[in-house]
């Protein structure tokens, strides 16, 4: 894997962790109310922090397009 692929990697990784932090809704899977985090983010305690987070691994992602390709890909 080259440097844009890993850029792009790191890019979703990213959003997907600021996803993580919408609240999803309740009834999704019983054994998501057992986790304190899940809790918090079904009650919007971490939509700016999802917000910001999800931004960084948006910009990440536009920077990996400017990335050159390696010498294996």
């Amino acid at each position: 894997m080259g440097p844009k692929s890993w850029t792009r990697l790191v890019g979703v990784l990213i959003v997907a962790v600021g996803f993580m932090c919408f609240p999803v809704g309740w009834g999704v899977s019983p054994k998501r109310d057992l986790s304190f985090f899940n809790n918090l983010a079904d009650l919007g305690g971490f939509v700016k922090w999802g917000m910001a987070i999800s931004g960084a691994g948006i910009v990440i992602l536009v920077i990996s397009m400017f990335v050159p390709p390696g010498e294996e890909e």
